[in-house]
C-alpha cells in the first residue's frame, strides 16, 4: 500500500496527470465549439501545414528524423502538433547558445587551452579526427595523461569512493541520474564529510532523469549539507515541459586532476546492488592529468548556464601531469549548436578503420548516415561486431534494435546479444588504437537531442584493456545469426518496422 501511495503521488505521475488535463480541457474547449468546426478544422489545417513546413525547413534535423512528424501531423492535426511542441520542441537554444558562447570565452581566456594535436601528424587519420572534435566543440587532445578502464560499474565505484575521500579542494558531478541506494546514500555521506573539511563540492543532476528517483526538491536538501547544486532543465507540467535536451552527461571531476566519466550513473543498478534486468554491464574511464581539463570546462558549461558569476576558473585546472600515455581528447556533444559531434566521432571512426571496430551499446536506433558507415566497413573486410543487451529495458526499444539486426548481418556484420542481462557500456574500438568511452548511445535520443559527453583516446594502454573486456564479454553472449532473425514471426517483424519508422520520436 505503501509503494502504491508513493507512485500515486510521484512527480512522474502528478505531472502526467496534469498534461492529461490540460488536453482534456483542449478537447473539451474543442467539443465546446463543435458548431463551429468547419473553422476549426480549417484552422488547424492551416496551422499543420505551417509546422510541416517550419519542420521541412528545419537544419538542425534529418528527413529521417522529420519524415515521421510529417506524418503524424498529416494524419492527426490536432495530435500531432500538440505531440510534437510537447515532445521535439526546444525552448533553451538561443539562450543556452549565447550564455555558452559567453562562458566558454570567459573560461579559456582565463586558463588557457593548448592542444596536443601536433604530435599526431604523422598519422593522418588520427590527425583529422582530433581536429574535428577540437574545431566542432573546441576541446583539445593531450598527453601527459593517464587512464583507467573500468569494465564494471562495482570497479569504478571502489575507485572513485577512494578518490572522492581524498580530495583536497573541490568535487564536482554531474550525473543524468541520481537515485537514492547505497550507492548514492555512501556518496552523499563522503560529499558531506568534505564540504566538513571545507572542500568546494557542487552537484548538478538532469530533473527529467530523477524525476523518479529523487524526492521533490532534493536540491534544496543538498544545499542545506552545504552542497551546491542544480537542476538541470527543470521539468514544468504544461503541454511542452522539455522532454528533450537532457543532461545525460556522467562527469565527476575531483581537484582538478581526476575525472571519471562512462555509462554509469549514481544508482544501485549500475554496481549490481539492484537487479534491473539481470546482470548489468557497464563501463567507465578514470583519467588524470591534463586532459582533465576538458571535463571541467564541460561541468563549469553547463553549471553556469544557471548559476551565472564571476570566479577565478584557475583554481580548477590540473596541478600535475600524468606519465604520456597515447592522447586523450575529452569531448562534448551539444544538442543547441546543430553540429552532430558524438555521431560524426562515430562515423569517422568507422569510415577509417582497417581491421575492425568492436561496438557495444545499449540501444541501436541509428540515422541512415551512421547505418551507411557500419555497412560500408563490413563490406569492404573491416570485422564489425557489436553487442546489445538481451534482456532489455525498453521493450519497444529493443524491438527496433533487432530490427537492424537483418540487414547488419547480410553486410557481414557480426551481431551478439548479452545473455546474462543488460549492458549499458557505450564504447567502440578499432584497430588497437583508437578508442572512444563516454555517454553517447547508438540512438536518436543520444546522437542528436541530449548532452553527451565521451572521450576519445590514441594509442592508449587502456584501449588494449578495453579490446580484452570485449572479447570476454562476446564469449557469453548469443550471437544472432541470419537463421535467428528469420524466425521472427511476421507479426513481430511489422511491429519493428512501425516502430522503427517512429523511432526518432522515442
Amino acid at each position: 500500500m505503501t509503494k502504491l501511495f508513493k507512485m500515486l503521488f510521484s512527480r512522474m505521475v502528478i505531472s502526467f496527470l496534469l498534461v492529461v488535463l490540460q488536453l482534456a480541457v483542449f478537447v473539451s474547449a474543442a467539443s465546446w465549439l463543435r458548431d463551429y468546426s468547419i473553422y476549426i478544422q480549417i484552422f488547424f489545417m492551416i496551422l499543420s501545414a505551417i509546422v510541416i513546413i517550419q519542420i521541412i525547413a528545419s537544419k538542425s534535423e534529418t528527413l529521417q528524423i522529420k519524415l515521421p512528424w510529417i506524418v503524424l501531423i498529416a494524419m492527426f492535426p490536432v495530435f500531432g502538433i500538440l505531440w510534437y511542441y510537447f515532445y521535439s520542441e526546444n525552448r533553451m537554444r538561443k539562450k543556452y547558445m549565447k550564455n555558452l558562447s559567453k562562458q566558454t570565452y570567459t573560461i579559456k581566456e582565463a586558463t588557457g587551452n593548448v592542444s596536443d594535436i601536433d604530435g599526431l601528424e604523422d598519422n593522418q587519420k588520427a590527425y583529422r579526427q582530433s581536429e574535428y572534435i577540437l574545431k566542432s566543440c573546441d576541446m583539445p587532445v593531450y598527453q601527459h595523461t593517464g587512464t583507467t578502464y573500468f569494465e564494471i560499474g562495482e570497479k569504478y565505484y571502489e575507485a572513485l569512493l577512494q578518490d572522492l575521500r581524498d580530495a583536497k579542494k573541490f568535487i564536482f558531478i554531474e550525473s543524468f541520474i541520481v537515485s537514492q541506494g547505497v550507492m548514492w546514500d555512501t556518496i552523499l555521506e563522503i560529499l558531506k564529510q568534505k564540504v566538513q573539511e571545507k572542500v568546494e563540492v557542487r552537484v548538478m543532476f538532469d530533473d527529467w532523469g530523477t524525476i523518479e528517483t529523487l524526492p521533490y526538491r532534493y536540491n534544496k536538501k543538498l544545499e542545506s549539507y552545504g552542497i551546491q547544486c542544480v537542476v538541470f532543465n527543470p521539468i514544468v507540467p504544461i503541454l511542452s515541459f522539455r522532454h528533450n535536451n537532457r543532461d545525460h552527461k556522467k562527469i565527476i571531476v575531483i581537484d582538478g586532476n581526476i575525472a571519471y566519466t562512462g555509462g554509469i550513473n549514481l544508482a544501485d543498478e549500475y554496481i549490481n546492488q539492484k537487479l534491473r534486468f539481470g546482470h548489468w554491464k557497464d563501463s567507465g574511464l578514470k583519467i588524470q592529468g591534463n586532459a582533465v581539463k576538458n571535463f571541467t570546462f564541460m561541468f563549469l558549461e553547463s553549471w553556469h548556464y544557471y548559476r551565472n558569476r564571476e570566479e577565478d576558473y584557475r583554481r580548477y585546472m590540473p596541478t600535475m601531469e600524468a606519465e604520456t600515455d597515447g592522447y586523450v581528447q575529452p569531448y562534448i556533444d551539444n544538442p543547441m549548436d546543430e553540429e552532430l559531434v558524438a555521431r560524426n566521432v562515430y562515423v569517422n571512426i568507422l569510415n577509417d578503420a582497417t581491421n575492425y571496430v568492436y561496438i557495444t551499446t545499449p540501444y541501436l536506433i541509428m540515422d541512415i548516415e551512421l547505418t551507411n558507415a557500419i555497412l560500408s566497413a563490413a563490406k569492404r573486410g573491416v570485422d564489425v561486431e557489436i553487442i546489445t543487451p538481451h534482456i532489455p529495458d525498453k521493450w519497444y526499444v529493443h524491438a527496433v534494435t533487432r530490427s537492424f539486426y537483418g540487414q547488419l548481418i547480410k553486410a557481414g556484420v557480426k551481431i551478439f546479444e548479452y545473455t546474462p542481462g543488460f549492458i549499458h557500456a557505450k564504447n567502440v574500438i578499432c584497430d588497437d588504437t583508437i578508442a572512444t568511452v563516454g555517454t553517447v548511445n547508438f540512438d536518436y535520443r543520444s546522437l542528436y537531442h541530449n548532452y553527451e559527453c565521451g572521450a576519445w583516446m590514441y594509442e592508449t594502454h587502456v584501449i588494449r584493456n578495453m579490446k580484452k573486456d570485449f572479447v570476454s564479454t562476446r564469449e557469453i553472449s548469443l550471437e544472432i545469426t541470419q537463421a535467428l532473425v528469420d524466425k521472427t514471426p511476421f507479426l513481430e517483424r511489422v511491429m519493428q518496422e512501425t516502430l522503427k519508422f517512429f523511432s526518432p520520436m522515442l
